[in-house]
């Protein structure tokens, strides 16, 4: 004979599975996120790390050709 309390066992046992089912497509939703933003944050480091040596490098040689060029 299945009592209420078996009944409400039951619903809160599985209630119990689909929130952890829920929780499982939200870690691997936010693995993906993550994976995504590290790429993202990778190129623009690589960006910063561009427009940080091109003008160094055309200011080095404007003046190298300033200082070094027969007058």
């Amino acid at each position: 004979m299945a009592t209420n309390n078996d009944h409400l066992l039951g619903e809160i046992s599985s209630d119990v599975k689909h929130i952890l089912l829920r929780q499982d497509k939200q870690d691997e939703r936010l693995v993906r996120m993550n994976d995504r933003l590290s790429a993202v944050e990778g190129f623009q480091w690589k960006l910063a790390g561009i427009a940080s040596v091109v003008p160094t490098v055309i200011a080095t040689i404007a003046l190298a050709m300033k200082y070094n060029l027969p007058q």
